[in-house]
């Protein structure tokens, strides 16, 4: 796929969005739990702000990444192959980013009682991203376990599918809980579970990817 020398080069790259993406989950994860905890406060303004600028940062190196390829660093074929990796993992950023700005401009507040069930799907899909981040440097160091991080990928998705939809029947059918908000939160909660979806996505494109090194 990559002439030695220009492998390197392009893992280093690599390397450094996905420790950058790392950056935005982490912020993200730390985002809710300062919600979950202390509601909403200056430290949890302080967590979406430093998240927004990891994404931020995520971007300028996916344009530099870009700048680099279109220099004819890499064949066109491996080319297309990087940025299309790149891209797709631009979404799980640009989610983890999303979700906690909403929580932020829509005010929200959550229910002391669904605290618990939020942080095990904030907490599947953080980890979602952590095999993913795996299976994207296995592309580069050892190509045959990549399915192994992406099948844990699936595994983290469907456990976020399953958590959703429980936590929101459990959302509606708490009578205390307004209805506006309910709309509200079970939006968040699709949010929440969406950076996982995203890992998925990527973890596919993996596949691909790494049938087309083999083949």
């Amino acid at each position: 796929m990559f002439p030695f020398r220009r492998k390197h080069q392009v893992k280093d790259m690599v390397d450094e969005y996905l420790e950058t993406a790392g950056q935005c989950v982490d912020k993200f994860v730390q985002g809710f739990e300062a919600l979950l905890s202390q509601g909403r406060s200056a430290q949890f303004d302080r967590l979406v702000e430093e998240c927004h600028r990891a994404e931020a940062a995520c971007d300028d190196i996916r344009r530099r990444v870009e700048g680099i390829l279109y220099e004819k660093a890499l064949i066109p074929q491996s080319r297309g192959d990087v940025l299309g990796l790149l891209e797709s993992l631009d979404h799980v950023p640009n989610k983890a980013d999303h979700t906690l700005r909403t929580a932020q401009d829509e005010a929200l507040d959550v229910p002391g009682h669904f605290a618990g069930q939020v942080r095990e799907i904030v907490k599947v899909n953080a980890q979602a991203f952590q095999s993913l981040r795996e299976a994207v440097r296995c592309l580069f160091e050892d190509i045959d376990e990549v399915r192994t991080h992406t099948r844990e990928v699936d595994e983290k998705e469907s456990v976020s599918d399953v958590l959703e939809r429980k936590l929101i029947r459990t959302v509606f059918r708490t009578p205390d809980v307004a209805g506006d908000q309910r709309i509200l939160l079970r939006d968040l909660i699709h949010d929440m579970g969406g950076v996982s979806d995203r890992c998925e996505n990527v973890a596919d494109r993996l596949i691909v990817l790494a049938v087309k090194r083999l083949v």
